[in-house]
């Protein structure tokens, strides 16, 4: 039955042309098929994965948690042993390090014995790619777009800080204010090379981006600094987003030489106050970041 993905044609041709993402493995989670769409989700190719375990440095689902799923909990593994169907929803390796949300369905599949001989994963990207399209479309007509990265640069998040605190103060709303930095880029640039330190950048940039909800705003701020304007939310929820944020971003990483690079995230966070402005919440953030020792923060 699992050969059916290899040698049949017109089955093939049916699963390059669907919307999902859908792969098949053997019982020792060996890639048998990987279909179009999942060559678009992950960046990966079917020549770069097809004879390998999908935990070869490829998905490595995790969880919110950041929990690596390929180690504990892996949906395919629990379907291959008791042959239940499950649905889920996980972080998935992109090729380029970041990770992106997806829905992920397991299906069991049989042989004529009646032995399961291998799993179907079918899998779903939960953003709303229309709609990014369309922003990055206006991020480069009206310059407001980062070279290196491709998501919002200092020109936009400026320009939609000044008006969100207005509407927050006006509307009596909680907006929360995320200033990320990435760790370690000196130490990358100088042992891979700048060319590399700028593809951490960008990896750690899209896994913001991908992991933002729709009614908020990340952008590149400056060198290894990224803003995220949070709205609709008090403490605890400002809270919970700048976790998956920094498990999810720990959790990337590119592969050079057949060595994986990674690096974390440090986040201070404040909510927007009652006579805050542009310089006063900025100025906020920078003055707490020089004494900051722990991950994460709110001031």
């Amino acid at each position: 039955m699992i050969n059916l993905f290899i040698d049949d044609k017109k089955l093939v041709k049916i699963l390059n042309n669907i919307s999902s993402g859908v792969y098949a493995l053997d019982n020792r989670r060996n890639i048998l098929f990987w279909n179009k769409k999942a060559e678009d989700i992950t960046g990966f190719n079917s020549d770069e994965v097809i004879g390998k375990s999908c935990k070869d440095n490829i998905l490595e689902h995790i969880n919110k948690a950041g929990r690596n799923l390929c180690l504990h909990g892996c949906p395919v593994s629990s379907t291959l042993a008791d042959g239940r169907e499950r649905e889920t929803q996980v972080f998935l390796h992109h090729k380029e390090g970041h990770r992106i949300p997806v829905s992920v369905k397991v299906f069991p599949v049989y042989d004529d014995d009646n032995m399961i001989e291998g799993a179907i994963e079918i899998f779903d990207d939960l953003r709303e790619k229309e709609k990014f399209l369309e922003e990055i479309k206006k991020y480069k007509e009206m310059a407001y777009m980062d070279s290196v990265t491709g998501i919002p640069n200092k020109k936009y998040l400026e320009d939609n800080l000044t008006r969100i605190i207005n509407e927050s103060q006006k509307f009596n709303y909680g907006t929360g204010i995320l200033l990320i930095e990435v760790q370690n880029i000196p130490k990358i640039n100088d042992e891979h090379g700048i060319e590399t330190g700028d593809r951490v950048i960008k990896m750690i940039a899209m896994n913001l981006h991908a992991n933002t909800r729709n009614s908020d705003l990340t952008g590149r701020l400056e060198g290894n600094k990224f803003l995220s304007i949070v709205r609709f939310v008090e403490k605890d929820q400002l809270k919970i987003i700048a976790e998956k944020y920094i498990n999810t971003a720990n959790a990337c990483f590119i592969m050079k030489d057949d060595k994986k690079i990674s690096t974390e995230i440090k986040i201070i966070g404040t909510l927007i106050r009652e006579n805050d402005d542009n310089q006063t919440v900025k100025k906020r953030l920078f003055e707490n970041r020089k004494n900051a020792t722990d991950t994460f923060r709110i001031i």
